[in-house]
């Protein structure tokens, strides 16, 4: 066995045995033991994950029945245009966020639901997990699709990447996880040109160099 999947193995043992010391089952639980064996891997520590599911002992009938409310029927979908993004840059991408369930798609202490996102290596594995988080600062109802700007940060190495924005209920489920439709998105992570412009600005000014001289 690998180091990283020795890793994971010990994470589950870790989280399985909290859960059945701290936690009454529910029908989510499958999917908060993968939340947190994740968060462990990035390096979460142990004893915050311990308090937490502590002071968090079980998710609620009504709170279950939320996620698996919001999570039934909706999508979130990058509207990034030029997959090209410079190496450990911070950017506002647009996505994609549309609501087909019983319940409002909202940001509140109550209800802790945030657009995020993963990176993924181009063979499959997980480069960075949790994504920043970013609020939904309005009230998107059943039937709504807005696009909002979530902020994003590029991955530290250059190299080809998939990028995956979705939804969190924090502490309880990534929404991938319960039905919600995410769609990934090829992205190239470069490095920059050099001053004054960056790959990025450079192919945006060739483009419209090309377009003015047509």
């Amino acid at each position: 066995m690998d180091f990283a999947s020795l890793r994971r193995r010990n994470k589950n043992v870790l989280v399985e045995h909290a859960f059945n010391l701290f936690v009454e089952p529910n029908n989510n639980i499958q999917s908060n033991k993968e939340y947190w064996v994740e968060k462990l891997l990035k390096g979460h520590d142990v004893l915050d994950f311990i308090e937490e599911i502590k002071a968090r002992p079980q998710v609620f009938e009504d709170e279950e029945a939320t996620i698996n409310n919001i999570a039934s029927m909706g999508s979130v979908k990058s509207k990034l245009e030029n997959p090209v993004l410079d190496v450990g840059s911070s950017q506002k991408i647009k996505v994609e966020l549309y609501n087909n369930s019983n319940k409002d798609f909202s940001t509140s202490a109550a209800n802790p639901l945030y657009l995020a996102y993963h990176w993924y290596e181009e063979n499959g594995s997980v480069y960075e997990f949790e994504g920043i988080r970013t609020p939904i600062n309005q009230t998107v109802r059943k039937g709504d699709l807005v696009v909002i700007e979530i902020e994003v940060r590029a991955p530290k190495e250059t190299g080809n990447y998939i990028f995956l924005p979705t939804l969190v209920v924090e502490g309880k489920a990534w929404l991938e996880n319960e039905g919600l439709e995410t769609f990934s998105q090829k992205i190239e992570v470069m490095a920059p040109v050099g001053p004054p412009l960056t790959r990025r600005a450079l192919n945006i000014y060739n483009s419209l160099k090309d377009n003015a001289a047509a």
